[in-house]
This record gives structure tokens, C-alpha cells and sequence, in this order.
């Protein structure tokens, strides 16, 4: 008899456990499903600034802050006009900004630093016509997703996720002459090259026959001086079609008064290529 009492004493208490349980896994259950809810919102506008009225913009480029203006329909580099700046690369950021989307929103974030957003990696700031900005920060990049998070200033307890490419134009630029509008290579065919003069220490000319189309190299390498011998014509073709594939790489200097600076004061080579064009 008592055996029996104590097991039914067991019983009764395990019952109580179990509903327990299930009251608190259904309230877990409940909450989780509010928090997804509330995480999983369909993709929502963060900036609805018209690209049409933006007329200044600034963020962190190469860990400085940048401005540019717009004034007339022409984009500027606020603190030098003289800048040359890139019209459709500040057209296109301009146009960016004006329809990110957020993948997920985050409400009532308490700690901004799970974040990054309490010291954010960047700032941008998107200036309109009626005098009003839009601020928002950036935050941490999660590798694993390619998504950003970041917030408006004017609302830091929201967290938005975004993908990484609705922000790209802002995020590791590392210098402002990403923005600079870079003057081209003139084109140069490899047939059109009549004369290569490299002018150094060993210096030498080499010139095409524009009758037989042989090459012929003269010059001097150390105190031996050569005259009009004809070229090796493998080595030729290979130097005319180097120089026509030259291009610029980056701009670093828009206008450079110190030519010691990038050794242009003791240059290594003057190269000079003669070619012809058509009319």
C-alpha cells in the first residue's frame, strides 16, 4: 500500500513537471515565433531619398571623410573644386542610395555593439534639396551571408540587414581617386607604330622600313654604339604590341607639383612612340 501511494505521489509530480513544461515551451514557442515574425519581414525600403533631389553625399573613404556636392547638375569634390570628378560614378552612388532595401529588420536592439553599429566602420551622409539628411550608419559585415547591418540616426534601436551590394559603393573605397574621372591611354595599334625611342642610360631607336616593313635598331649599351641593324622581328612584334596594350591603371595625383615625388625628377626611361592615325 504505501509503495502504491508513492508512485502515485511520483506520478502526480512528474504531471506537474510535464505541464510545466509544456505551458513554458509553448509561451518559448510563441515568443519565438513573434521574434521571427518581427526578423523576417519582407524587404523594406531604408532610404527613400529621391536621387533627383540628392545634392551632397559623404562617407568615410580610406579612413577620411568625403564630401561631394552637386551644384548646376555637376557633381564636385566639396573642399576642391578642381577635383576631377567622375559624373556617373557619383550619379550612380547617388541613384544607389536612394533604393536600399533591407533583407531583415531588427526592432528594439538593446546593445549596438553585437553590431558594430555603437563605433560604426562608416557614415553616410545623403543630403537632399529641402535641406534634410539622411544618416546611416554602417556596421559589421557578416562574411558568412554577404550582408551588412546598419541604422539611421534618427532611429539607432533598429537594426536593418542588408546585402552587401546595395552599400558597395560606399564600403572599402580606399581612395578618393576611385571617384576621379581618369584620362585614357591613347588607343595605339600595334600596326600603326613606326618609331620606339627609349632614352636611358643604354639608350636605343628602333624603326620600321615603310617599305619593306623590317624593323632596324640603333643606339648604344655602355661605350658599344650601333648603327641600323636589322631587328629581330619575333622581339619587334612583341615591343610594338606591348606598348599598343598600355593602359592607366589608377590615378594618384590630379595635379602634382613635386615630381621628385614619383621619381619624375630622375626618371628611369623617357619613352617616346611615334604612330600614325587615321583621318
Amino acid at each position: 500500500m504505501k509503495n502504491k501511494t508513492v508512485k502515485m505521489l511520483v506520478g502526480f509530480v512528474t504531471l506537474g513537471v510535464l505541464c510545466g513544461a509544456y505551458v513554458g515551451v509553448k509561451n518559448y514557442t510563441a515568443k519565438q515565433e513573434e521574434q521571427d515574425e518581427t526578423e523576417h519581414e519582407e524587404t523594406v525600403a531604408v532610404s527613400e531619398a529621391d536621387s533627383e533631389k540628392v545634392n551632397s553625399i559623404m562617407f568615410v573613404i580610406g579612413g577620411k571623410e568625403e564630401a561631394f556636392s552637386k551644384e548646376d547638375g555637376v557633381w564636385k569634390k566639396t573642399d576642391e573644386e578642381d577635383f576631377p570628378v567622375n559624373q556617373t560614378a557619383l550619379e550612380d552612388a547617388a541613384e544607389s542610395l536612394s533604393g536600399i532595401e533591407a533583407d531583415r529588420v531588427l526592432n528594439d536592439v538593446d546593445d549596438l555593439s553585437e553590431y558594430g553599429l555603437d563605433d560604426p566602420d562608416n557614415t553616410i551622409t545623403i543630403g537632399q534639396e529641402d535641406e534634410t539628411d539622411i544618416i546611416i550608419h554602417v556596421g559589421l559585415l557578416n562574411d558568412s551571408t554577404s550582408q551588412y547591418y546598419i541604422n539611421k540616426e534618427d532611429d539607432e534601436n533598429t537594426v536593418y540587414v542588408v546585402a552587401s551590394g546595395e552599400i558597395e559603393s560606399f564600403m572599402n573605397v580606399q581612395s578618393v581617386y576611385d571617384y576621379a574621372e581618369k584620362e585614357e591611354f591613347p588607343e595605339v595599334e600595334a600596326d600603326s607604330i613606326t618609331e620606339i625611342k627609349v632614352e636611358k642610360e643604354d639608350s636605343y631607336t628602333m624603326e620600321e622600313d615603310s617599305d619593306t616593313g623590317f624593323w632596324y635598331i640603333s643606339g648604344n649599351v655602355g661605350d658599344e654604339k650601333y648603327e641600323s641593324e636589322k631587328a629581330d622581328s619575333a622581339q619587334a612584334s612583341t615591343l610594338t604590341s606591348t606598348v599598343s596594350g598600355l593602359e592607366f591603371s589608377d590615378m594618384v595625383d590630379y595635379n602634382s607639383d613635386d615630381d621628385a615625388q614619383y621619381g619624375f625628377d630622375d626618371p628611369y626611361a623617357v619613352v617616346t612612340i611615334d604612330y600614325e592615325e587615321e583621318e
